[in-house]
C-alpha cells in the first residue's frame, strides 16, 4: 500500500498552525492578564492615595482629631491615619501660614501617626498649639494668657456654685488659667483647667468664670489606680465655620501615655453644648 507523502506533509503542517495558535493565544491571554494586574495596582495606589491623603474642608488639632466644617454643620471626629503630604494652613506665631504636613510612624503602640508641619522651604515647624486646616477653608484663631494657680479658692467657689461636692482628702494636681475677653466686651475672662487627686479618683474639670458667675465646660473622672488617669486642659478659641461665634477646644489626654484628642464645644452665653469627639 503507497502512502501519500503529501497528506502527511499536510497534516503536520496543519498540526503546526494549531499548536502555534494554541501558544499565541496563551502568550496574548498571559499580556492581557499582567495588564489587569498593572492596571488594578496603579488604581489601587492612585484610590488610596487620595482617599487616605487628600482632605477637604478639614481641620487638623494635633495628630489625632479631625473637625469636617461644611457651612454650619460641624463634625469632630479622632484618627489614627498615615498622611504622606497635605497643604494647609498652620496657625504659626499668631497668624496662618502656607504649610504642608506629613505623618511619621510612632514607637508608641497607642498612637501609630503623629503629624509634622512644615513650611514651604521644608523647614520643620514647632507650633505652641497644632491648628492646621486646608486651604479651602478660613479659621480665626482667639488665644490667651496662661497662668498656674495655686491654691484651692476658685475651684471651691466653682464646685458651690455648681453644687458639686469634691472629696475631703482631695488634692491639688494643676491648676491652669486661661485669661481673654472671649466675647470683646472690654471685660477678661477666665478659664480654669483643674486636676485633683483622692484616694480613689482622679477629677478633672475645665470651667469658665465670666461675670462672676462659673459655668462648667466638662468633667471627667478616672480611677486613681490605673495609668489611665484622664485630663482635661482648655486649649484656644476657634471660629470654624466664620459665623464670628468661636467654639471651645478642649484637649483631653487619655492616659500617661496618650493619645491626646480635641473636644470642641460651643457656647450659647449660658451653657457650653460639645460639638463632637470622644
Amino acid at each position: 500500500m503507497m502512502v501519500d507523502p503529501l497528506k502527511y506533509i499536510v497534516h503536520w503542517d496543519m498540526q503546526e498552525i494549531s499548536e502555534g495558535n494554541m501558544i499565541k493565544n496563551k502568550e496574548i491571554l498571559l499580556y492581557f492578564v499582567i495588564l489587569l494586574v498593572i492596571f488594578y495596582f496603579i488604581i489601587s495606589i492612585i484610590f488610596g492615595f487620595y482617599k487616605k491623603n487628600t482632605y477637604s474642608g478639614t481641620v487638623f488639632l494635633g495628630s489625632s482629631t479631625k473637625v469636617t466644617v461644611k457651612g454650619n454643620d460641624i463634625k469632630v471626629y479622632n484618627e489614627d491615619t498615615e498622611i504622606k503630604k497635605q497643604d494647609v494652613k498652620l496657625f504659626y506665631k499668631n497668624d496662618f501660614i502656607d504649610a504642608y504636613i506629613v505623618s511619621s510612624e510612632s514607637d508608641d503602640t497607642i498612637v501609630k501617626n503623629v503629624l509634622s508641619a512644615y513650611d514651604t522651604n521644608d523647614t520643620l515647624l514647632f507650633p505652641d498649639i497644632f491648628i492646621a486646616h486646608t486651604k479651602d477653608l478660613s479659621l480665626k484663631v482667639k488665644t490667651s494668657n496662661l497662668n498656674r494657680g495655686r491654691n484651692l479658692v476658685e475651684v471651691n467657689n466653682f464646685a458651690k456654685a455648681n453644687k458639686i461636692t469634691l472629696q475631703d482628702s482631695v488634692r491639688l494636681d494643676y491648676i491652669i488659667i486661661n485669661n481673654l475677653d472671649i466675647d470683646d466686651d472690654g471685660v477678661e475672662d477666665y478659664i480654669y483647667s483643674v486636676g485633683l487627686r483622692s484616694l480613689t479618683k482622679y477629677d478633672s474639670f475645665v470651667f469658665l468664670k465670666k461675670d462672676n458667675k462659673y459655668i462648667l465646660i466638662d468633667r471627667i473622672e478616672s480611677d486613681m489606680n490605673t495609668v489611665n488617669i484622664k485630663k482635661l486642659y482648655y486649649s484656644v478659641l476657634i471660629d470654624f465655620n466664620n459665623d464670628n461665634n468661636y467654639e471651645f477646644v478642649v484637649s483631653k489626654m487619655m492616659s500617661e501615655y496618650g493619645p491626646t484628642y480635641s473636644e470642641v464645644y460651643s457656647f450659647d452665653g449660658t451653657e457650653f453644648t460639645k460639638i463632637g469627639g470622644e
